[in-house]
């Protein structure tokens, strides 16, 4: 009999996405709604898997007394944090350029676990094409409500991006050389190492569903399968791997970051309350808490992946 545990972990999430998605089309689910499905995610598994940070960074750096541990975390964390907050406030369009680069690499190095494997420059180089090329294609084809929502981002002058109006009208053309750019990369990689064309349409058969989910739901609703759904709970799965907790529940992890957890929430509403505004506002001010604090994030998450896979100086 056919049964849900069965499937991978990335099966179920695309099977779950679907179930969105074709409830959405025959349901449309309303605004607000959509905002508290987004919140919710955001809540459980959007921000709390970046709280499990200092648990991989005392994994990664173990020497040294508990407190001192602490110290050299903070300073790491908060070092990277306040820089990259401090290029908001003097260039905010450079900011968000920034932002979408870093996250693209993260994206992709995530999403292209099962496929790169060796850790190698070539690899790095791939997972931020194909982390780029999802991103801002995706920015390009929810572009009229991604438009509403940079212009809630304090200081940000929309009309630099009035080019994406023309753009905006040939997204199928642009999104299906940019599926073409990424098949090739993957093919030319494939074909170096001599590595089985079978296992390569495997894993971006997941992939392809990932984006497609993402972009037919709306807004809210396609971020959020992939921010919090996709991409945080593979983070988790993937985290409490690297510590050993593979047997433990997500509540456990909770219970282990509570600290980091409520930390991490104080800095979101402190810019909520300093920078309030109409939904638009709101949102763009969630989006610039998390980029903040992604920055940091990245670089524990990227040395956790990176101890995983075989080295190679390609």
């Amino acid at each position: 009999m056919f049964s849900l545990v069965k499937l991978s972990q990335r099966s179920q999430l695309v099977l779950t996405g679907l179930v969105v998605c074709t409830l959405n089309y025959l349901f449309p689910i309303p605004l607000h709604v959509q905002l508290g499905i987004f919140a919710l995610g955001i809540l459980i598994t959007g921000i709390p898997h970046g709280a499990m940070d200092h648990l991989l960074y005392f994994k990664q750096h173990p020497d040294g007394k508990p407190l001192n541990k602490w110290i050299r975390f903070s300073s790491f964390y908060l070092g990277y944090a306040l820089l990259y907050g401090l290029l908001w406030t003097i260039h905010i369009q450079l900011a968000i350029l920034v932002f979408i680069g870093i996250s693209a690499y993260h994206f992709g190095e995530l999403d292209l676990k099962e496929i790169l494997v060796r850790n190698s420059v070539a690899e790095r180089l791939i997972a931020t094409s194909y982390g780029l090329l999802f991103l801002v294609n995706y920015l390009l084809f929810r572009w009229p409500e991604v438009n509403e929502i940079l212009s809630g981002f304090p200081g940000f002058n929309i009309q630099e991006l009035s080019f994406l109006n023309d753009r905006y009208s040939i997204k199928y053309l642009i999104i299906s050389a940019s599926a073409i750019v990424v098949i090739m990369l993957l093919l030319c990689y494939y074909l170096v190492y001599q590595k089985p064309l079978k296992h390569l349409f495997y894993q971006l058969l997941p992939l392809a569903f990932v984006c497609f989910i993402t972009y037919q739901l709306p807004l809210f609703l396609g971020f959020g399968f992939y921010f919090s759904a996709w991409h945080s709970i593979l983070s988790i799965t993937e985290i409490k791997a690297a510590l050993g907790w593979s047997d433990r529940s997500w509540f456990y992890a909770l219970k282990k970051t509570w600290f980091t957890n409520l930390a991490a929430f104080l800095f979101i509403g402190s810019m909520f309350f300093f920078f309030y505004g109409e939904l638009n506002r709101i949102i763009a001010v969630l989006f610039m808490s998390i980029a903040v604090l992604t920055a940091p994030h990245i670089q524990v998450i990227s040395s956790m992946l990176s101890a995983k896979a075989a080295p190679d100086k390609i």
